[in-house]
């Protein structure tokens, strides 16, 4: 009878002889295996037949893995799924932002049609949400007169503010301040009546910027000494244009 143990070592003998491959032999013939299988090695390719589907996609010529989106104005990979990579691009935020960008390009309205949108809903919603943000941060001005011969002046007045979930800062329209009155007074009291109609307070000012003459800086009857009397904590600038000028 053969001894156990020659039995045992046979086994062994015959596991690690160079005829029958071993674990490490094994691994690297699977990681082979996977390595030149599925699209990591297949890789889609650009078929005319996705353009007569989805019109504005363009071939690129230097990249045989990519298309170009000319709504996203956009190179976009599809090596991995192809037709299924084309379609799921459709379904991003940056597609559909610039897709609705390219449908408001082909609205067209006269100026009437177009004054009363304005007017009437498009400016609205962004001065809602510029008094809204300046009521909860800091925030700055600048106002300047027209110049023409009319009755009543228009005083555009602007606000400078730093927006927390864009991380920018942005400068929009808040009033026109349309004034019969040149002085001083009679503007400063346009300004504040939009204060009070949007319910803004001064405390949140920090700047306000106007160019260099007498109504505006002067040192006793300005818009600078009715401003400060809102808010000493204001910092004041003239124009610098203005200063180099003259």
């Amino acid at each position: 009878m053969a001894d156990a143990s020659d039995s045992v070592s046979g086994s062994e003998d015959e596991f690690n002889s160079p005829e029958s491959p071993g674990p490490s032999t094994l691994r690297q013939s699977n990681k082979s295996t996977r390595k030149d299988s599925g699209a990591a090695k297949y890789r889609s390719k650009f078929s005319t037949a996705w353009k007569k589907q989805y019109p504005f996609i363009n071939e690129v010529r230097t990249d045989k893995h990519s298309f170009y989106c000319t709504i996203c104005k956009h190179n976009v990979k599809y090596g991995h799924m192809g037709l299924s990579d084309v379609q799921q691009h459709l379904t991003t935020s940056m597609h559909q932002r610039y897709a609705k960008t390219e449908i408001a390009k082909n609205y067209s309205s006269r100026r009437t049609k177009t004054a009363c949108i304005i007017n009437g809903t498009v400016a609205p919603f962004f001065q809602q949400s510029l008094v809204e943000h300046a009521k909860n941060n800091p925030f700055s001005i600048a106002i300047d007169g027209s110049s023409d011969n009319a009755l009543e002046k228009i005083n555009p007045l602007t606000v400078r503010i730093f927006y927390v979930n864009r991380g920018n800062v942005y400068t929009q329209f808040l009033d026109m301040c349309m004034s019969s009155s040149s002085t001083a007074e009679g503007i400063f009291s346009k300004m504040e009546d939009a204060f009070t109609t949007h319910d803004v307070s001064w405390n949140n000012c920090v700047g306000l910027g106007v160019d260099n003459t007498s109504v505006n800086m002067g040192c006793r009857n300005s818009i600078k000494t009715r401003v400060l009397e809102k808010n000493p904590a204001i910092y004041i600038m003239g124009c610098p244009c203005h200063t180099i000028r003259h």
